[in-house]
């Protein structure tokens, strides 16, 4: 626990998983199944398919994962209250255990599922009120909040993966909440982290909605713009908030220091995102070279932080999204070589995982789309619109192929034409010829 809660505490996995894992079997047989794959995952690095199968680590999480489901099936139908906290809480290990698995269109359904009881089954519109409940600082701290608010949290994580499970840099679902900050004030690091959720996952999914909406003539672009001012006026009020808290705030731990540097990269990308939301054009991140050359350093501060408390052995698996994200948009969407290959690097030599975001294979698709890139460079040595990628996604095939689906710039066009390209996943190095 104290390594997957490297980024932030979480009262759901320090405390009430593991306080229900004493008095409930299924609970506890789903954290003894995650426990195994972790601890192999600890000491073979990851991804390593072909070891797991041979592994007894995994025919021990299996059967401990059997096990947690047949003691749910027992309690269905019964009419005991806490039958719900205890779904929820097998509910969220089942999701993590799938995720190290990479089995990441049952870890969805999980989530969907998980979703789906604490909404009562009303849709998307139920769906984008849970990040909008825990928005309210007068919310309870009951068990059930805590695991509402993991649940809320990984939704954002899942926000980068489509509807066929393929990680992407451009969220396929559009479900915004109704978010009215003024005036916010922020308790703690912990606290900062959660009123900033549902705000990235708004920001996240508004990005879509942009881009069909203004490529498209006859959409409504009033009430976009609307929309998107209330999106700028909520971070920048979680941002004044942040800085009044760190005011007054001391740290003093290592943790602490890394929580800060965090949520103000998260703030640094958020606003880099809203200041390139309304441009379908790929030429208007040069703009923003001094902002995406600090979140690149940025970035490799909070991976030095967590190596120098690890022993140049920083965790593998982390249950918060932290930079792997963040060095990926970089590395697409900053042209500049010299920062785009360190944020590739940064990626590379840390192998890990941030919920259901796998840095190597962010990695191998990113690299992909720079070598598409280099392919259209002028003879001038600049990189044309019509060079540059605009979206991507990628499809695992069998061992280590891959296809990546990706788009390539045109602000004129109404819908761009979705291209594939084979290439190998394989996390070496990369050829940094310009």
């Amino acid at each position: 626990m104290p390594m997957v809660v490297g980024y932030f505490h979480s009262e759901a996995w320090e405390k009430i998983v593991l306080q229900l894992g004493q008095t409930e079997p299924a609970v506890c047989h789903a954290i003894a199944a995650l426990g195994a794959l972790h601890e192999f995952t600890e000491d073979n690095g990851m991804p390593n398919r072909e070891l797991e199968r041979k592994s007894c680590h995994r025919y021990s999480a299996l059967d401990q994962y059997n096990r947690a489901i047949s003691a749910l099936y027992q309690r269905l139908g019964s009419n005991d209250p806490h039958f719900r906290l205890v779904t929820l809480a097998c509910c969220i290990v089942f999701i993590f255990f799938e995720f190290l698995q990479e089995n990441y269109g049952a870890a969805l359904t999980h989530l969907d599922n998980g979703l789906r009881i604490l909404a009562n089954p009303r849709g998307t519109t139920a769906r984008s009120s849970i990040p909008r409940s825990l928005y309210d600082q007068d919310a309870s701290s009951l068990p059930e909040d805590a695991l509402v608010r993991a649940l809320a949290r990984l939704d954002v994580q899942a926000a980068h993966f489509d509807s066929s499970s393929n990680p992407s840099l451009w969220p396929a679902e559009v479900h915004i909440s109704e978010i009215q900050s003024k005036h916010l004030e922020l308790n703690n690091i912990h606290d900062a982290k959660e009123k900033l959720d549902p705000i990235i996952n708004n920001i996240f999914r508004f990005r879509t909605k942009c881009d069909i909406i203004l490529r498209d003539p006859s959409g409504d672009h009033f009430d976009l713009h609307v929309e998107y001012q209330n999106m700028r006026l909520n971070l920048s009020d979680h941002m004044a908030a942040f800085d009044r808290f760190t005011a007054r705030f001391c740290p003093r731990t290592v943790k602490e220091h890394r929580g800060i540097d965090l949520i103000r990269l998260h703030h640094l990308i958020m606003t880099l995102l809203l200041d390139t939301m309304l441009s379908l054009s790929e030429m208007v991140y040069d703009k923003y070279l001094p902002q995406m050359t600090k979140c690149v350093y940025m970035c490799e501060r909070i991976i030095n932080n967590l190596q120098a408390e690890y022993g140049n052995r920083p965790p593998t698996v982390l249950m918060d999204m932290g930079v792997i994200l963040i060095l990926s948009w970089l590395a697409i969407k900053c042209r500049d070589f010299k920062i785009r290959y360190r944020a590739l690097d940064l990626l590379r030599t840390w192998p890990h995982r941030e919920g259901p975001n796998l840095s190597t294979d962010f990695f191998c698709s990113c690299r992909e789309a720079i070598e598409i890139e280099r392919e259209g460079i002028d003879r001038a040595g600049l990189l044309p619109e019509a060079s540059r990628v605009r979206g991507i996604s990628t499809r695992k095939l069998e061992g280590r192929n891959a296809i990546l689906h990706y788009t390539m710039s045109d602000p004129e066009k109404q819908r761009l034409e979705i291209r594939e390209r084979f290439f190998v996943m394989d996390p070496g190095p990369v050829a940094k010829e310009t």
